[in-house]
C-alpha cells in the first residue's frame, strides 16, 4: 500500500502507469479478438500518452484543465483505427472503457486515495469519455473519406471495360471484316469478364466485410490444370510455375481468384525483372500454394491490415499503382470459406512469400462458423 501522506493521485498515476497501460492492453485483447492481432505501436497508439495527460491534470498545480484541451491526439487516434486497423465504433469504445477499467483496478488495489483525491480522479477520467466522443467523430469522419476514394476509383476503373464494349459494339454495328470483328467479339468478352470481376470484388468485400462467409462451388478438381489456366492468360514469361497434379475437393473458381489475385499483386510489387514463383504441393493431406516474388518487405505492423478490405499498406500506397486494396481480402475470404489459412512471410533479402493452405477435402468446412 502507498501511504496517501506522501503520494497524491498524479504521483500513483504516474508511478503506476506501466502497469495500467500492461492491463488495459490485456483487457482490450481478451474483448477485442484482432486487437492481438496488431504490433504494439498500433495497439497502444496513443493510449500512453493520454494517460500521461490525466496524471498531468490531476496534479493540485497543473495549468491542464482536463487530458483532451489542447490536444488533437483523440481526432489522430480515430483517424488511425479506420485506417490501419479492422476496428468498429463499438470496439473503438471498447478500448476507452478498458482504460477506465484498468486505471480503477490498478490503482485501487496499490494506491491508497483519499475520498478527496478519487474524486479528483473520477472527474479527471472524464477525459476519457470525451476522447471517446472526439475518437469516434474522427473515425466515423476517416472511414467515410475511405470509401468516397474507393467508390471514385472503382467508378473510374468499371468506366474503361464499359467504355470499350460500347465503342466496340459501335464499330461492329457499322460493319467490318470477319477478323476485325472477331478480335473486336474477343476483346468485348475480356472486357466484360473484367467489370464481372470488379462487381464480384465488391459484393465480396462487403461479405467478408460483415463476417460473412463466401459461398463456393465445391468440385473433384486437378488443381495444378487450374492454376496452369490461370497462368496462361497472363503470358508473362517472370511467372514460374512449380508442382504436380494434386486432386482435391475444391472450388475451381475460388481458387482461380486466388491466384489471379496474389500473381497480380506479385507482379505489381516486385523488383523488375525478377521472377513470381508459384509453388504448389500437398504435404499430410494439406494444399499448400505459396506465390513469391522479389522486392521491398511487408512491415510487420501492416502485414496483418492488408487482408482488411478497402486498405492498402503504406508501401503499396508509396507506389503509382492502381488498386483498391480487394485483392487480398478476397484472398483472405476464398481461403477461409475452404476451411484453410494464410500466412504472410516478408522481410529485406528475401522477398515476400503468401502461402495458402487448404485441407484436400474442402466439403466438410462449407458451414463453420466465421469471426469478425
Amino acid at each position: 500500500m502507498i501511504n496517501n501522506q506522501s503520494m497524491s493521485a498524479a504521483e500513483a498515476m504516474l508511478k503506476y502507469k506501466p502497469d495500467i497501460e500492461e492491463l488495459w492492453a490485456q483487457i482490450v485483447e481478451a474483448k477485442i479478438r484482432s486487437a492481438s492481432e496488431l504490433a504494439d505501436p498500433i495497439l497502444f497508439n496513443y493510449f500512453p500518452n493520454l494517460l500521461q495527460r490525466i496524471a498531468e491534470a490531476l496534479a493540485p498545480d497543473s495549468n491542464r484543465i482536463d487530458a483532451v484541451e489542447g490536444n488533437t491526439s483523440a481526432h489522430e487516434h480515430g483517424g488511425e483505427r479506420a485506417r490501419l486497423t479492422n476496428f468498429n465504433i463499438s470496439q473503438i469504445a471498447t478500448e476507452f472503457y478498458a482504460l477506465k477499467e484498468a486505471i480503477h483496478a490498478v490503482l485501487g488495489s496499490r494506491a491508497q486515495l483519499t475520498q478527496k483525491e478519487i474524486v479528483i480522479m473520477n472527474c479527471s477520467t472524464r477525459s476519457i469519455d470525451q476522447s471517446l466522443q472526439e475518437s469516434i467523430t474522427s473515425f466515423v469522419l476517416a472511414e467515410a473519406y475511405i470509401r468516397e476514394q474507393f467508390i471514385a476509383m472503382l467508378a473510374h476503373d468499371i468506366r474503361g471495360p464499359i467504355s470499350f464494349i460500347k465503342m466496340a459494339t459501335t464499330l461492329l454495328m457499322e460493319g467490318t471484316d470477319p477478323q476485325e470483328a472477331y478480335e473486336l467479339f474477343r476483346r468485348i468478352a475480356d472486357s466484360a469478364e473484367n467489370a464481372g470481376m470488379l462487381i464480384d470484388n465488391i459484393l465480396d468485400a462487403s461479405v467478408i466485410k460483415a463476417s460473412r462467409r463466401i459461398k463456393l462451388g465445391i468440385e473433384h478438381i486437378d488443381i495444378f490444370g487450374v492454376i496452369q489456366k490461370v497462368l496462361r492468360q497472363h503470358s508473362n514469361s517472370r511467372i514460374r510455375l512449380e508442382g504436380q497434379s494434386v486432386m482435391g475437393y475444391w472450388c475451381p473458381r475460388g481458387v482461380s481468384r486466388v491466384i489471379q489475385n496474389l500473381v497480380d499483386n506479385a507482379l505489381k510489387y516486385s523488383e523488375n525483372n525478377t521472377d513470381v514463383t508459384v509453388k504448389l504441393e500437398e504435404i499430410r493431406g494439406a494444399l499448400h500454394i505459396s506465390v513469391h516474388n522479389e522486392g521491398q518487405p511487408i512491415p510487420v505492423e501492416q502485414q496483418e491490415n492488408i487482408f482488411q478490405p478497402f486498405h492498402r499498406s503504406h508501401g503499396a500506397q508509396g507506389h503509382d499503382i492502381k488498386g483498391w486494396g480487394f485483392g487480398l481480402p478476397i484472398v483472405r475470404g476464398i481461403t477461409e470459406a475452404h476451411g484453410g489459412t494464410i500466412e504472410v512471410d516478408s522481410a529485406l533479402g528475401r522477398g515476400t512469400t503468401i502461402t495458402i493452405t487448404l485441407p484436400g477435402d474442402a466439403r466438410p468446412y462449407q458451414n463453420a462458423p466465421t469471426f469478425d
